[in-house]
């Protein structure tokens, strides 16, 4: 790695992603766990069928949420799980790791 990677990898843990700054508690799927969790500027989105069926005739809502967790999450998401973070159950449409970060997909059906 660069020198500028190393000290821009060595920053975010430091400053900008500091868990015990800006880390709150939260559980997913029964895991507690200190994280920061951001919904950056997307708002939940409507969806029409947008990879998952939505046969119940329930409306579906989409919103990405990146995650910066403290500890490794006991098993690993993956598409089409059903998951609950804090108290609210989910289904996961997309989940990846990008630079120490989950970046998860979650939808969610509504009357």
């Amino acid at each position: 790695m660069s020198e500028f990677r190393d000290a821009l990898a060595a920053d975010l843990d430091a400053v900008f992603l500091n868990l015990d700054e800006f880390g709150e508690d939260i559980v997913l799927n029964g895991q507690e766990m200190a994280a920061i969790v951001d919904d950056g500027d997307t708002s939940w989105q409507g969806q029409s069928g947008d990879g998952l069926v939505d046969a119940s005739g329930l409306g579906l809502q989409q919103q990405t949420k990146t995650i910066r967790v403290k500890d490794e999450l006991d098993s690993p998401l993956r598409p089409e799980q059903r998951v609950d973070l804090d108290g609210e159950a989910y289904v996961v449409k997309s989940v990846k790791r990008e630079d120490g970060l989950l970046v998860i997909t979650l939808v969610y059906g509504y009357a």
